[in-house]
């Protein structure tokens, strides 16, 4: 079963939205910090489907998972059931997460948190963990 959202908006191409309103000119000129999850996932997803602008198919996934790390989460079959998702996609999802993973686990590593409680709640507390279903 193939699962969309409907695009809400005339679909149109970001190369024709005005350049400090596309995601990576705004990543540019500003920082990450400053771009929506939409947005972020709108550079890895490149581009969108024929009737989808990539910033809303990256809005659509994050409406159909509900979260970001429940999306980046999610199983190449949960995600090519999106229309305009398939294993590329994920492929490419996935391999931009790895790094950022792989990252977190080493700095954690280094660091003494669990050494006391204080430092380790605060880890635990700050984090949004996806919910299993």
């Amino acid at each position: 079963m193939i699962i969309s959202r409907p695009a809400l908006a005339v679909h149109s191409p970001i190369s024709n939205w005005p350049k400090n309103e596309q995601p990576r000119e705004k990543l540019r000129l500003n920082r990450a910090v400053t771009l929506s999850d939409a947005e972020l996932l709108t550079i890895f997803l490149r581009v969108g489907v024929k009737s989808k602008s990539a910033v809303t198919l990256a809005k659509d996934l994050l409406h159909h998972f509900g979260s970001l790390p429940r999306l980046l989460a999610a199983t190449p079959e949960d995600l090519t059931r999106i229309h305009g998702v398939g294993l590329s996609k994920w492929s490419q999802i996935q391999a931009a997460y790895e790094p950022v993973k792989r990252s977190l686990e080493q700095s954690l590593e280094c660091r003494p948190y669990f050494l006391f409680p204080e430092p380790c709640q605060r880890v635990f507390a700050s984090q949004h963990w996806p919910s299993t279903p």
